[in-house]
């Protein structure tokens, strides 16, 4: 499956049936721990790790690429609604929304504590639980450093003088927040945080259930070849499934359906729902 917006420039392709990435040799491919880029397996990761990522510059610069590139909308209710379920799954601040008017599925933590949603997001969900899933899952990757470490990479990188009059001089940073949005950070780092998060909906009392479900949704409701960030392989799937039920307590779970439905459905993407 090649996800849209990227070249054929050795950019993962990612296997719909195992959920790994291989590049178009069929190589097996897989993230670096140290600067969260995609790499063959047999490539010499063996170099210096990228500092932390918090230079307001690179904020700034990523911040604009998104202003540009990609059709915000302004909601207070949605900011307010999300930041208020984000705490209750985490202690920490919540990150600056910015919503995107897109129909697919998109989902990215960026630099500057920024959240990139799409609207499809929320459209494809059915409740409460299932969002604060992927929040978790969003915090559970940004502590880890997968993030920083990628757009870091990133705002270092220094294209030959051919590409960056081709391409632009924040074509690394464009790079890394499609390969972010489209296919995450490879099949270890999302099941690590599928773990975290299911443990987040546990200490928050809502409904395990909801963490397989909500990436069903979102599985489903990608288009096809439009990326696989939330594609469900099936050891990772039946994990989900096995690890909510275990700790499951339906008398004391809840998924606050019809709170949800009131507030995102004001933006019209319920409406095919009978």
């Amino acid at each position: 499956m090649w996800p849209a917006g990227l070249n054929g420039d050795g950019t993962p392709l990612v296997c719909t049936v195992c959920g790994g990435w291989a590049n178009a040799l069929g190589q097996r491919m897989s993230v670096c721990k140290i600067c969260a880029e995609p790499h063959s397996d047999e490539h010499d990761t063996e170099h210096e790790p990228t500092d932390a990522l918090d230079q307001p510059e690179v904020t700034t610069r990523v911040r604009s690429i998104v202003e540009n590139g990609l059709q915000l909308v302004a909601s207070d209710v949605l900011t307010r609604y999300l930041r208020q379920v984000h705490e209750r799954i985490d202690a920490g601040p919540a990150p600056r929304m910015l919503f995107v008017d897109a129909g697919d599925p998109l989902l990215a933590s960026l630099p500057g504590e920024s959240l990139l949603i799409g609207l499809g997001t929320l459209a494809a969900l059915e409740d409460e639980a299932q969002l604060a899933f992927l929040l978790a899952r969003e915090v559970a990757l940004t502590r880890a450093g997968w993030p920083a470490r990628r757009f870091a990479t990133a705002a270092t990188q220094r294209d030959s003088w051919w590409q960056r009059w081709r391409d632009g001089e924040e074509a690394p940073l464009r790079r890394a927040l499609c390969l972010s949005l489209r296919l995450g950070f490879g099949p270890a780092a999302e099941s690590a945080a599928d773990r975290d998060a299911l443990r987040a909906l546990v200490r928050a009392d809502y409904d395990p259930g909801a963490a397989a479900r909500s990436l069903r949704r979102l599985e489903r409701a990608s288009l096809a070849g439009r990326g696989a960030r939330f594609l469900l392989a099936v050891e990772r799937a039946a994990w989900l499934d096995e690890a909510a039920t275990a700790v499951s307590r339906p008398m004391e779970t809840n998924l606050n359906r019809e709170v949800y439905r009131r507030v995102v459905g004001g933006f019209a993407v319920f409406a095919r729902a009978v």
